[in-house]
């Protein structure tokens, strides 16, 4: 069985159809599979999905699938390679081998802490996903700490300066 690397790691056709069916999409979901796995050209309404043409896209979907053009975005970004989708190019280097292989996404917490209303430092965090950028996020509280020699309470903040996402 053929094992593709994606943004949520190595995948493989099992996978990628139960993520087509969570999606509502999983009537094209083997036509999307060979695509990835056999550069199998996936007809007209794909293609334009895949080279993200919104256009042709809508004017090529029945009544069904012009709804569900959302879903198939979320389904190649969180379960598709990167260099089988995006833009006409991507989609043309793909078809004929020439892609380059996608590198691992990360996702980036920018934190500042203020001490005493200065600024006292930054730091960056690293995570492999969103949820877990969030959740890395969300560990770093307020407080106050207490400096007995000095007889004086600090209150710390710290502020989420930015999640994004950024290559590996």
């Amino acid at each position: 069985m053929t094992m593709i690397k994606t943004k949520v790691g190595s995948i493989n056709e099992q996978e990628f159809l139960l993520a087509a069916d969570r999606y509502g999409v999983g009537h094209a979901g083997k036509s999307l599979w060979r695509w990835i796995d056999k550069r199998t050209d996936p007809g007209d309404f794909l293609t334009a999905v895949l080279c993200n043409d919104l256009t042709k896209a809508v004017s090529k979907a029945d009544d069904r699938n012009v709804k569900l053009i959302p879903n198939y975005v979320r389904l190649l970004y969180n379960f598709a390679p990167a260099g089988c989708w995006g833009d006409d190019e991507t989609v043309d280097n793909w078809r004929h081998g020439l892609h380059l292989p996608s590198q691992t996404r990360q996702w980036r917490v920018e934190i500042t802490k203020v001490v005493r209303e200065h600024y006292d430092a930054e730091t960056t965090v690293l995570a492999r996903t969103e949820a877990e950028a969030w959740a890395l996020a969300s560990q770093f509280d307020d407080c106050v700490v207490d400096f007995p020699d000095k007889d004086a309470d600090v209150h710390v903040e710290y502020f989420v300066e930015s999640i994004k996402e950024v290559a590996a």
